[in-house]
C-alpha cells in the first residue's frame, strides 16, 4: 500500500521552480534532486548561466538524462504552462 509522498512522487505531482536562478551548482543540485524524486524542475529565465556551464554539469553530473527540466521565458509563461496551471488551480481553496 502506497502512502502520501510515495503516491505523489510516483504520480509526478511535485514541481520545483527556480525564478531567475543565478548559481549553477544550486541548479545542478536541484537537477540531481528531481532526477531522484520524479519531480520536474522549472527554470524561469533569465538564467544567470548557460545550461552547458561546467559548474552546473559537475553538480548534476550523470543526472541530466534522468531529470525533467523545463525552461520558461518568464514567470507568466511558467505559471500558465499545463503542468503548473493544473496544479495551481487544484491547490487553491474553494
Amino acid at each position: 500500500m502506497l502512502v502520501g509522498v510515495e503516491v505523489a512522487i510516483r504520480c509526478g505531482v511535485f514541481h520545483v521552480m527556480f525564478l531567475e536562478p543565478r548559481i549553477p551548482p544550486n541548479t545542478g543540485n536541484a537537477i540531481r534532486m528531481v532526477s531522484g524524486t520524479g519531480a520536474t524542475l522549472h527554470l524561469v529565465e533569465p538564467l544567470g548561466f548557460d545550461l552547458a556551464e561546467p559548474k552546473l554539469k559537475r553538480a548534476g553530473l550523470d543526472y541530466h538524462d534522468l531529470a525533467s527540466v523545463v525552461v520558461h521565458a518568464d514567470l507568466a509563461a511558467a505559471l500558465s504552462s499545463p503542468a503548473l496551471a493544473s496544479g495551481a488551480r487544484s491547490a487553491r481553496p474553494s
